[in-house]
């Protein structure tokens, strides 16, 4: 059986890979990697400069001696527009179903429907209690095309072959999801959760909400690892390097828990937390606007951290605090062999969104 292609996650400062094998219903880690990404190449999510950004990703394959050509890559910014949409079943087949599915994308798309790629998934058919008339739910994801084609040109360039452009929300969802499904059923909760998964990147954070493993809400919030550093910058006038070293050494919580007399970053972990705070506020946001759109039928019951943000030490612990509902960083654990697990330590919930692009069965 072939192996999965690499997952390749870009971010506006690094690129992030990982090589998956299957053992059992397992996955094994062959490979991964992770170098940084000249500034300016890609800005929330859209590619500025793809030769440059091809030419990094050829040196960064060789750097790294990855074999594999067939790349997985995850798209996510404000030009992704992901609805549920539910009609009528449509009989007659995909192409049937595909031209009565456009009407509702051209709705939701700012743009001419020549100029997106979409693509459709049912994930739902029932019979409506009230007229008996048999109804589907689609999850539908639009993209601009420019947005799509200027990764293909990148990877084409490196001399890859991009073999799945993804929504990087599926992605996590697939890395993410089936251990918080574990916890739930450890904890004996029976009824459906709604959950929350973050991707804390640089500059911005992909919220992703999902529900009976639908994605009901992809957005890109505005509010990013960097503000913790930059604050720290602004506050006690340190060079970057010494603000980012300071905000992992610091954490958002003490060692321990517990703050100690003397502690050499306290001053620094009391902006961290107003950072995180902060943070926390913009989110629920996010998550306010979607038990709104539900008509306050559903809330976000459990939220997972991934990404550069979940690096940070106890934000997990803050943001609980400050949301009100459980929280924790992404554990892929569930889908990995015990070995992949201890090799990926604390870097897990980093990796999280590549291990998602590598992995190929839904979650």
């Amino acid at each position: 059986m072939a192996s999965p292609p690499i997952g390749l996650d870009i971010t506006p400062t690094a690129l992030v890979a990982v090589s998956l094998k299957r053992k059992g219903k397992a996955y094994v880690i062959a490979a991964r990697a992770e170098s940084p990404l000249a500034p300016g190449i890609v800005v929330d999510g859209e590619v500025h400069d793809a030769d440059a950004l091809g030419s990094a990703i050829k040196a960064f394959w060789a750097e790294h001696g990855l074999k594999d050509k067939n790349v997985a890559i995850g798209v996510a910014n404000q030009r992704c527009i992901t609805r549920v949409v539910e009609k009528v079943r449509i009989k007659g087949g995909k192409k049937q179903l595909r031209e009565a599915l456009s009407f509702d994308v051209a709705e939701h798309l700012p743009i001419p429907l020549e100029e997106a790629v979409w693509d459709f998934h049912t994930v739902a058919r029932w019979k409506s209690d009230d007229s008996g008339v048999e109804m589907e739910r689609h999850v539908v994801v639009m993209v601009y095309r420019e947005s799509v084609e200027r990764y293909r040109d990148a990877l084409v360039s490196a001399g890859l072959k991009p073999v799945r452009i993804d929504l990087s929300a599926f992605a996590l969802m697939r890395a993410g999801l089936p251990a918080i499904k574990l916890a739930l059923q450890a904890e004996d909760i029976t009824e459906e959760t709604v959950v929350a998964l973050l991707d804390v990147g640089p500059s911005n954070t992909n919220v992703v909400i999902t529900r009976g493993d639908i994605c009901e809400l992809n957005r890109i919030v505005g509010f990013g690892r960097q503000h913790f550093t930059q604050t720290l910058v602004e506050q006690f006038g340190w060079e970057l390097e010494d603000a980012s070293r300071v905000s992992v050494e610091a954490g958002v919580t003490p060692l321990g828990g517990i703050e100690t007399p003397g502690d050499p970053y306290a001053d620094a972990r009391r902006i961290m937390q107003f950072v995180s705070d902060q943070f926390a506020q913009e989110i629920r946001t996010s998550f306010d606007y979607y038990t709104h759109s539900s008509g306050g039928v559903h809330r976000v019951g459990r939220v997972v951290i991934a990404g550069e943000g979940a690096l940070l030490r106890g934000i997990e612990h803050r943001f609980a605090a400050e949301l009100g509902i459980p929280v924790s960083i992404l554990d892929a654990s569930p889908r990995l062999d015990p070995l992949s697990v201890e090799e990926l330590g604390i870097q897990h919930a980093r990796y999280g969104t590549a291990l998602g692009l590598a992995m190929e069965e839904a979650a």
